[in-house]
C-alpha cells in the first residue's frame, strides 16, 4: 500500500530536527517502507533531477554493503540540497553523516552549515558550527554570512568579534558579510570601524568590496561617504552603478540618482531593472514627472515593462 504525498512529507517533518537525525537508524531498519515510497518521494520533490542523484543515495541506504559514502559524496548531496532547499533530505543526510562517524570532519560540517543556512534553518546551522572541534576561516564566513543574509540583528557582528578573538584572519568575504550586517542595522559608527579594519583591501581595485561599502554607507545614511568611494573606484560594474543609484534614491536625492543614471548610460552600461525601479521611485518622491516619463520610455525600449 502506497503512502500519500502528505504522509511522505510528514514522515520526517513530524519530528523535531534532532529527532529526525536520531531517527536515521530506525529509517534504515525500515528498508521495505523506504523502498516503497523512496522513489516516489524523489520524483515528488525533485522531478528535474529524479534518479540521477538521490536514487543513487537511496540505493546506498538500502544496500549499505554494496557501496560506501565518503566526505566528498556527502558534500555533493548537501550542495544539491542547499541549491534546491530540500531541508528534509538534508536532515536525513545529516543523520547518515553521524552514522558514518563523519560528524567531526570540518569539510563536511561546513557543507552542513551552508545547507541549513540556505534552507533558512539558522538554529541547525549554528548548532553545527558550535559542535565543530576545529573551525577554519571558511566556517566563520559561512555562519557570519548566514546571519547577515537573513538579517539576524547583531549576531553577525558578535560572531565577527569572536572570530578575531580566536585569531582567525578575516577575508574579503568576511568583511562584505559584516558590511551587509551594518547596513541592515544602520550602525554608522561600526560602519566606519569596518572601513578602517579593512584598510588592507584596495577598494580602488576591488569592485565587490567597494560596492559593499557603498551599500553600507548608503543604508547607514551617509551618502557623502558612499559617493566618495564610488567616485574613487577604478572600475565599475552594473551592480556598482545600481547600488549608487539606489542609495541616492534611499537618501531622497533624486537629481543625484538621475546624474549617475545618465553617467552609467554614457559609459555604455545597460541599466538593470533595479536601477529603473530606483529611478522611478526617485521621480515619484521628487515629483519629477518629466524625468519619470523619460525613464518610462527607456523601460519600454528595453522591453522591461
Amino acid at each position: 500500500m502506497k503512502m500519500g504525498s502528505k504522509k511522505k512529507l510528514m514522515f520526517f517533518s513530524g519530528f523535531r530536527p534532532k529527532q529526525r537525525i536520531r531517527s536515521f537508524s530506525s529509517c534504515v531498519d525500515r528498508a521495505p517502507l523506504l523502498s516503497a515510497w523512496g522513489s516516489e518521494y524523489i520524483n515528488h520533490i525533485c522531478p528535474s533531477v529524479q534518479n540521477n542523484i538521490f536514487e543513487g543515495y537511496l540505493h546506498t541506504l538500502l544496500h549499505p554493503s554494496s557501496s560506501s559514502m565518503d566526505s566528498t559524496s556527502f558534500a555533493l548531496l548537501l550542495e544539491y540540497c542547499s541549491h534546491e532547499k530540500y531541508l528534509i533530505y538534508g536532515m536525513l543526510i545529516h543523520g547518515h553523516i553521524i552514522e558514518c562517524n563523519l560528524g567531526h570532519v570540518t569539510f563536511v560540517i561546513n557543507f552542513l552549515i551552508q545547507m541549513y543556512a540556505k534552507c533558512e534553518s539558522l538554529q541547525e546551522a549554528h548548532a553545527c558550527f558550535v559542535s565543530m572541534h576545529y573551525r577554519n576561516g571558511f566556517s566563520w564566513n559561512l555562519i557570519i554570512r548566514a546571519y547577515a543574509r537573513w538579517k539576524e540583528g547583531l549576531e553577525p557582528l558578535q560572531l565577527f568579534n569572536r572570530m578575531q578573538q580566536e585569531s582567525i584572519i578575516p577575508s574579503k568575504v568576511t568583511y562584505v558579510s559584516v558590511n551587509d550586517a551594518c547596513s541592515c542595522e544602520g550602525i554608522l559608527a561600526l560602519a566606519h570601524r569596518m572601513h578602517t579594519w579593512s584598510a588592507n583591501i584596495d577598494i580602488l581595485e576591488d569592485v565587490v568590496w567597494a560596492t559593499s561599502l557603498i551599500n553600507m554607507y548608503g543604508k547607514c545614511g551617509n551618502l557623502a561617504h558612499a559617493i566618495v568611494i564610488f567616485d574613487r573606484m577604478a572600475s565599475r560594474n552594473i551592480l556598482s552603478w545600481t547600488s549608487m543609484i539606489s542609495v541616492c534614491e534611499q537618501s531622497d536625492r533624486g537629481k543625484t540618482a538621475f546624474f549617475y543614471f545618465r553617467e552609467m548610460e554614457q559609459e555604455g552600461m545597460m541599466p538593470s531593472k533595479y536601477a529603473f525601479v530606483s529611478m522611478l521611485a526617485s521621480c515619484a518622491t521628487d515629483g519629477a514627472l518629466a524625468i519619470g516619463k523619460q525613464i518610462h520610455t527607456l523601460v519600454h525600449i528595453d522591453g522591461l515593462d
